[in-house]
């Protein structure tokens, strides 16, 4: 793996890493303020997009890492 490789990855872990967090702290908010221990709808679907994006991006790296 290349150093570009390995950057990629680690600033793909890291954003991983701030996505979960965010979803955990969405979800105790939620809980906080209401009966109903779901969050949002929108905060739902916002980090669902995220982590198919990060998913994607996580594959065209390995792919890439492959192909050097």
């Amino acid at each position: 793996m290349t150093r570009h490789s390995r950057d990629l990855t680690l600033e793909i872990e890291k954003a991983e890493a701030a996505i979960e967090k965010a979803a955990a702290s969405a979800a105790q908010l939620t809980r906080d303020s209401q009966a109903d221990a779901r969050p949002s709808k929108d905060v739902t679907a916002a980090l669902r997009t995220a982590r198919r994006a990060l998913k994607k991006l996580r594959a065209l790296v390995s792919r890439h890492s492959r192909d050097l």
